[in-house]
Order: structure tokens, then sequence, then C-alpha cells
């Protein structure tokens, strides 16, 4: 099956300013003589990777990175302590093309530390990440500094991702929102930013936030991404700009344990942004992560794992949260493009409970849930609430109904 091509059009409406697309074409040109770079000029892009035993995938990552349409870059890559043909690769590439950085860490020192050795040698205006195992489309680089040159307010941009699963034909496409007040409610719950499609704004996002946290072994891109939102804006494109694989060898998959420790750590932070007050334990953080809809694998299997209790306790702080972010973030019916997405996105994941409860026959939880939500939001009591009372209990029995 053929990956996935950039929406050419809309990087043309993001180049309507003839002097935009002008500098554009004069960077393009400065990086595109023989793969060279002046050593004075500082580069657009300052590319990171970190490479750890990676010989497998490694040249497709590589040359994806190096058949960049937009070249002005430099390409900070680490190996760091491999043990399989990968410093052997990368000295191949870094003798072919001058834009290559090489370096060789003495032993493993983990991603998080590598990845901030490799920021405080960038000197490019961008930090864009990639993995030794993914891959960047030819446009990636010109759509992310189109948009950003565009959007002069944003602070980070990251893209669409498509999947492949290595031992199957089987491809999905994994889109976050564009809204950047939903990405700020995603964040609450998960990470929707994968790492290998963010282009930043490297002395902005330094000054302001700083880099990786070195105590995060694991889930360190979330919680920059967190940090980064809780004081800039970040945004996505609207384009599936990465090719990422899933195998048994990547971080995200073979360490999900250690990566849900963090993440916990992660929410139970931001939620202290909405409750001041009140301490979250690790299973209440656990058991709110199973509200939302999510598409890598965590609702399916922990929501069933929750009794009906848990599951309407659960339900309740994920409305009361509801209520504390609108109140908190200033969303108000004055926005009704935002207040109607962000309310569908609240709908939608309890049309999903319901079913859920339906299945489980816990038709008394599924009507607590939805009085949960109307309690939460009175003002979407008229149609939708009447819609969905009608839809539930005309299968739920009257004695269940108390």
């Amino acid at each position: 099956m053929p990956l996935m091509k950039p929406n050419i059009r809309w990087n043309a409406s993001l180049l309507k300013s003839q002097k935009l697309a002008c500098t554009l074409r004069i960077r393009r040109c400065v990086g595109e003589k023989s793969g060279r770079r002046l050593s004075l000029m500082r580069p657009e892009i300052s590319v990171l990777m970190s490479v750890y035993n990676g010989e497998r995938y490694l040249s497709e990552a590589v040359e994806s990175i190096l058949r960049q349409t937009f070249s002005d870059f430099e390409y900070i890559i680490f190996d760091d302590g491999s043990t399989d043909r990968s410093w052997d690769i990368l000295t191949k590439y870094a003798g072919q093309d001058q834009r290559i950085r090489l370096f060789r860490n003495a032993t493993n020192l983990g991603l998080t530390k590598t990845l901030n050795k490799g920021l405080t040698l960038a000197r490019g205006t961008y930090i864009a990440r990639q993995d030794a195992d993914d891959i960047s489309l030819s446009e990636r680089f010109a759509q992310q500094v189109a948009y950003m040159e565009a959007h002069p307010s944003v602070a980070l941009v990251s893209t669409g991702v498509q999947y492949i699963h290595e031992h199957a034909s089987q491809q999905w496409v994994d889109m976050p929102p564009h809204d950047p007040l939903m990405l700020r409610w995603l964040l609450l719950f998960w990470n929707p930013i994968k790492h290998s499609t963010v282009l930043w704004r490297r002395e902005l996002v330094t000054s302001r936030v700083g880099h990786y946290n070195p105590s995060f072994v694991y889930a360190q891109d979330y919680d920059l991404w967190v940090r980064m939102a809780e004081h800039l804006s970040i945004a996505t494109l609207p384009l599936v700009l990465v090719t990422m694989r899933w195998h048994d060898e990547a971080i995200s998959v073979a360490n999900i344990t250690p990566q849900d420790a963090f993440g916990i750590q992660i929410i139970r932070h931001q939620l202290r942004r909405y409750f001041p007050h009140t301490y979250f334990t690790e299973q209440e953080v656990t058991q709110l992560r199973c509200i939302p809809q999510q598409k890598d694998g965590y609702h399916s299997t922990y929501l069933w794992q929750l009794t009906s209790s848990q599951l309407e306790q659960a339900g309740r702080l994920y409305f009361q949260l509801w209520k504390q972010f609108r109140k908190v973030e200033g969303v108000s019916k004055n926005d009704p493009q935002r207040w109607v997405l962000l309310h569908h996105k609240i709908e939608q994941d309890l049309v999903a409970l319901l079913r859920y409860c339906k299945h489980r026959k816990w038709l008394r939880s599924g009507a607590r849930l939805i009085r949960l939500y109307l309690q939460s939001s009175p003002q979407r009591a008229g149609s939708f609430g009447a819609m969905l009372l009608r839809r539930f209990w005309s299968s739920v029995p009257r004695s269940e109904c108390v």
C-alpha cells in the first residue's frame, strides 16, 4: 500500500505571501549546493536523532532526512553506545554529507540525556526530532517551516502520523487535533503528539520552558509538551508527514509499563492546575485515563479492569475536570466554534462509555454517567440530553433507572 502524500495545495495556501515564498527558496538553495552549508551561517533547523542498536531501520531514517526538499539544516546524530553496526552506518553517511554532525557516547546514556546534549549543541532557529526507526516524508520540513513562519505566535508544530505494523500490511493514521485548546485537553490523559513529528522554536522554548527533564527516563517528550502548553502555543498540521513503525523494539511498545508510570506523574502534575488543593492517587489517575476514547489501546485494555463503581467514580472525576477546565481555560459560549468542538469530544466519550455499560449490563452506571455529565454541563441538557436519555433509557428496565 503506498504511503500517504502531503497535500501540496495546503502548502501553496501557506505561501501566499511572495516575501515568504522568496525567503524559503533562498534558504533551500543555501542548503542544496552539493549537500554543503557555510560553517559561519546558522542553519534554519537542527535535527536531533539518538541511535541505540538501530541498524535495522537506520538507513531509511537517515536518508528520509537527507532527502528533505527543505535542505537548510544541520543533522546532529548521537550513537548512544550501540553494540551493533549502527556506528558504521552513521559514519558512512557522515562522510557523504557535511550537514551531519556525528557524536558517540562512551556509554549508553539513554534518550533523555542524549537529547539534552544535542540541544546544547544545536544552532538552528528550529529544533526537529527524528527517531532511528521512523521516516519523514520529503516535504515535512518545508511544510512545517512554512507554517511556523506564517504563525509566529506558535512555539511548536506537530503533524499526523501513518503507522505501519512490521508483521502485517496493516496501516493506520493518527491525526492529533488542530485546535490548541483541544490539544491541552487531550494532554491531560495521554500524549497525542508523536516525538518524531515535532518542530519547535529553539530559543523561545529554551528560554521559557528549558530542555527535557533529566529525571524522566521515559515519557520525556510528553513532559516537555505539557510544559510547553502551559506557557506557549502549540499546534498541529492537518497532514501526514511522518511514517512510524509499530514493532516490538520500539520504545513506546517495549516500555509500556514504565511509560505509564511516568505518564501518571505528568497527569498528576497537570491536575494540580485545576484542583490545586486535591491530591490524586495513582489508582484515581489510572482510572481517569480510562474515560476518554484513545487510539493507543489504553482505553480498551484498562477499562475492562474497572468495576462498575470504579467506572462511576472515574466518570465523576472526568466531568468535574471538564467543568474546571472550562473555568480555568476560559471556554465559553462567546467562542461558539470551540465550545461546540470541545463538547462534541466529551459527548463522544460519553456515548462510547454508554455502549460499554450496555455491553457489560451496567445500566444503572450508564444512567448515572448521563446525570453526571448533565450536572457538569446543564446547558447541554436540551436536545442532546433528551436524545441521549431517550436512546439509552429506551433499553433500560424501570427498576434500573432509580
